[in-house]
């Protein structure tokens, strides 16, 4: 993905690097941060929200996915205990409150708040299709053979009656939680 930013991007204000998330701050202050569905694989995260938004002149911003216990994920970790998958990675996503609390600070302004996005997903077993690209990847990295394709297929079936095909489309509700620090003015210099 980092490749492929870098080829579309030509903005020369625009950077992207790979580094441990966890340990990685500025190397300049840049006016703002962005995350965009990162820190929900950071553990312990919301201890370093502060320091990095610290990084930040002016606004530190972020989102993360708050669907771990939607349908996707709760029948993810069902089927995963039947196949003896109990030690997968799971997500660190805290309430809005836990955020709003680790980023209030005097000199900043925080609005933290959350919604619900109905994706409408296309094509045949629409909800595996995106979720095998992400919250299932912990899972299905610890399976193989026939065994991987039966969890596959207990799955889907399992996601199919969670998630019922429409005739426009299946409706995949995804909850995400953002969250936006600013500077107030006189601290920024």
């Amino acid at each position: 993905m980092i490749e492929r930013a870098r080829a579309d991007t030509t903005d020369p204000r625009v950077t992207y690097e790979v580094a441990d998330a966890a340990a990685w701050r500025a190397p300049e202050r840049p006016d703002v941060i962005v995350s965009n569905a990162m820190f929900q694989w950071v553990g312990r995260h919301i201890e370093l929200l502060p320091g990095i938004a610290d990084g930040a002149a002016r606004a530190f911003a972020f989102q993360v996915p708050g669907n771990q216990d939607a349908p996707s994920h709760a029948l993810l970790a069902a089927t995963a205990t039947e196949f003896g998958v109990t030690d997968f990675r799971r997500v660190d996503v805290r309430e809005p409150v836990e955020y709003l609390a680790a980023l209030q600070r005097p000199g900043w302004t925080v609005d933290v708040w959350e919604s619900t996005y109905l994706h409408v997903l296309q094509g045949p077993d629409a909800v595996y299709e995106w979720i095998s690209g992400t919250g299932a990847r912990p899972v299905l990295a610890r399976l193989d053979g026939a065994e991987r394709e039966e969890f596959i297929a207990r799955y889907k079936a399992e996601l199919n009656i969670a998630y019922p095909p429409q005739d426009f489309g299946t409706v995949l509700p995804f909850r995400r939680i953002l969250a936006v620090a600013t500077r107030d003015q006189e601290s920024s210099a």
